[in-house]
């Protein structure tokens, strides 16, 4: 995952990020460590923006908020989407035909053949 998130940040592909000499990879890493980057930076930097404006605009201590309350649940989101993807006779597969399905689901999307 720290390849691809690295990839984005340099403009290269996952391929490229693996060929980096070990040391300047490292240095990447301890940087990203020290410094994170990507969308859950994004989202707690938001978060803390969204608190303080409306912190800021509310007459009654009771009415404050903290940033975890606009803080979005990615990955609650991330499994609706998907869900919303399944065709609804998924449900009603046994194991077999569900490993199938996925498995081919999976192939299509990798571009396997």
């Amino acid at each position: 995952m720290f390849d691809m998130r690295l990839g984005l940040v340099l403009k290269k592909s996952v391929e490229e990020i693996r060929m980096l000499p070990y040391p300047e990879y490292r240095d990447w890493w301890l940087m990203y460590l020290v410094e994170p980057w990507g969308w859950w930076n994004e989202e707690v930097n938001t978060s803390r923006i969204l608190t303080a404006l409306h912190n800021s605009n509310v007459t009654k201590s009771k009415d404050l908020k903290e940033p975890e309350h606009f803080m979005r649940d990615m990955p609650k989101m991330i499994i609706e989407s998907l869900r919303k993807q399944a065709p609804p006779e998924l449900d009603s597969m046994n194991d077999e035909e569900k490993r199938a399905f996925l498995l081919e689901r999976i192939k299509r999307d990798l571009g396997a053949f």
